[in-house]
């Protein structure tokens, strides 16, 4: 088992560090959003109808 000595070990660049940061803020973002608009679709829509827009009745 290798052991790691702290003061050798390799920290993520600030570049990746930054784009870690962005991805999981907009994924965060979308995800909020995403929520929001299918909670409102299904509000507005419900299930039964948009199951028979879709088979045609």
């Amino acid at each position: 088992m290798a052991t790691t000595d702290s003061s050798h070990a390799r920290r993520p660049s600030p570049a990746l560090k930054a784009w870690t940061i962005a991805v999981l803020a907009g994924f965060g973002i979308f995800h909020v959003v995403g929520g929001y608009m299918l909670h409102r679709a299904l509000n507005i829509l419900p299930i039964e109808t948009a199951t028979t827009a879709i088979e045609g009745d």
